[in-house]
């Protein structure tokens, strides 16, 4: 990072879940310029879209975000893509444990029910 032939040629991307414990030399003037705060989705429509993009990642096709009630979306303990993501292969472990080949909207239900966030 301090090699000066390298400025304008390389964008640094410091990525961090504790920056409190980040060296201070790469907190230093200079070296990150911008800050950008990742949050876990609040609302309904942002807790949505995240569902859509896991439901693609999981390859659950079956079920469509608007399958569920925005009571669903407004009770979901699940705050991180990590979370959701996890979630949503145990649904469809449960599936093929019951011998269904797809993964119904009564099982995501029951599976986001029972999960158990880490934190």
């Amino acid at each position: 990072m301090s090699n000066t032939e390298h400025r304008g040629k390389i964008i640094w991307f410091l990525l961090t879940a504790r920056p409190d414990l980040m060296p201070v030399d790469l907190k230093r003037q200079g070296r990150a310029e911008e800050h950008i705060a990742l949050f876990y989705p609040e609302t309904i429509e942002e807790k949505k879209e995240l569902f859509e993009v896991m439901l693609k990642k999981v390859g659950i096709q079956e079920v469509t975000v608007n399958d569920f009630e925005d009571e669903f979306y407004q009770n979901l303990k699940i705050l991180s893509g990590a979370d959701m993501e996890a979630a949503l292969t145990r649904a469809k472990f449960k599936a093929a444990s019951i011998g269904k080949n797809i993964v119904t909207k009564e099982i995501i239900k029951q599976v986001m029910d029972d999960f158990i966030p880490p934190t």
